[in-house]
C-alpha cells in the first residue's frame, strides 16, 4: 500500500472517530439540557446566590457544548475535503498539497470564492441565552432590539447555508438571507437572527416579560408574581411575551 493510501486510510479513520465523538457530544448536550431544566425548576423562587451561580455555569457549559459540536463537525468536513484533494493527485503515491483554507470555524468547510461578508472566515452559533427560547432566563441580557428563535427553526441548516456560500449576502445591510430568514454575523463570527419565519422580534419590555415567564415556568395563562409590577412593562408587553412563551417545548405547542 502506498504512502498516499496509508494517509487517506488514517484520515478516514480519524473522520469516523470525530463523527462518533460529535454524536456523543450531542448526547451529552441533551442530557445536560435536561439537568439544567430540572435544576432550574427545583430552584425556582430560591434567592440562593450559589444556586444562581450554578445555573449560570450550567448555561455556560451548554454554550461550550454547542461550540464543541460545531468544531468537531468542521474538522471532519475539512479532513474530508483534504482527502478529496489527495485523491486528485497524479501518479502513484503522489501527495498534493492542500489549498489554503480560511481559519476553522464551527461548521462545514466553506469555499473562499463563494462565501462573502463576515462569515467568510468563521461563524459561531447564536448566543443561547440571548436568542434561544428554551435558554432565555433570569440572567439573559435584554436590549433595545431582541430576536427570539422558536424551537422549530433549523438554525444549523441556516448557518450551514451561510457557511457554504448558499445564502445571498447583502453588502449594503451586512445581512444573509436563507429560508426566508435574515441573519447577521458579528466581527467575532457570532451569528445572530434578525427577522423572518420562526424569528420573533421583541422590544426590551417584551423580552423582560418573556424572561420572567421562562423563569416562573407557570402553565400558559398563569402570570408570574411580578406581573404588572414593573411600570416599564405594560399589559400589552406581557401579552406579546405570552404569545412567544406558548411555543416553549414544555407546553408541547410545536411550531406556529
Amino acid at each position: 500500500m502506498s504512502l498516499l493510501s496509508d494517509l487517506i486510510a488514517e484520515l478516514s479513520s480519524l473522520i469516523e472517530r470525530s463523527r462518533e465523538s460529535s454524536a456523543r457530544v450531542t448526547g451529552a448536550g441533551n442530557q445536560l439540557e435536561q439537568v439544567f431544566t430540572a435544576v432550574k425548576e427545583s430552584t425556582t423562587g430560591s434567592n440562593s446566590a450559589a444556586a444562581a451561580d450554578g445555573l449560570g455555569h450550567l448555561r455556560h457549559a451548554l454554550q461550550k457544548i454547542d461550540e464543541a459540536h460545531g468544531l468537531l463537525s468542521a474538522g471532519a468536513e475539512r479532513f474530508q475535503e483534504y482527502i478529496s484533494v489527495l485523491r486528485g493527485g497524479s501518479g502513484p503515491g503522489a501527495v498534493v498539497a492542500p489549498r489554503a483554507r480560511p481559519p476553522l470555524g464551527t461548521g462545514a468547510a466553506r469555499s473562499e470564492s463563494k462565501v462573502r461578508g463576515p462569515a467568510r472566515t468563521t461563524i459561531l452559533p447564536p448566543t443561547p441565552g440571548r436568542h434561544r427560547l428554551t435558554r432565555i432566563g433570569r440572567k439573559s441580557l435584554a436590549k433595545g432590539e431582541n430576536t427570539v428563535i422558536l424551537p422549530h427553526v433549523d438554525v444549523e441548516g441556516d448557518l450551514e447555508a451561510i457557511r457554504t456560500g448558499r445564502a445571498p449576502f447583502d453588502a449594503a445591510t451586512g445581512r444573509y438571507a436563507v429560508n426566508g430568514r435574515t441573519w447577521a454575523v458579528k466581527g467575532n463570527g457570532r451569528a445572530f437572527p434578525v427577522s423572518g419565519p420562526g424569528l420573533v422580534e421583541l422590544t426590551r419590555p417584551q423580552f423582560k416579560a418573556l424572561m420572567s415567564l421562562n423563569d416562573a415556568q407557570e402553565p400558559i395563562g398563569v402570570w408570574p408574581k411580578n406581573y404588572l409590577r414593573d411600570q416599564n412593562i405594560s399589559a400589552a408587553d406581557w401579552d406579546r411575551a405570552a404569545e412567544v412563551y406558548r411555543y416553549h417545548p414544555r407546553h408541547n405547542q410545536g411550531g406556529p
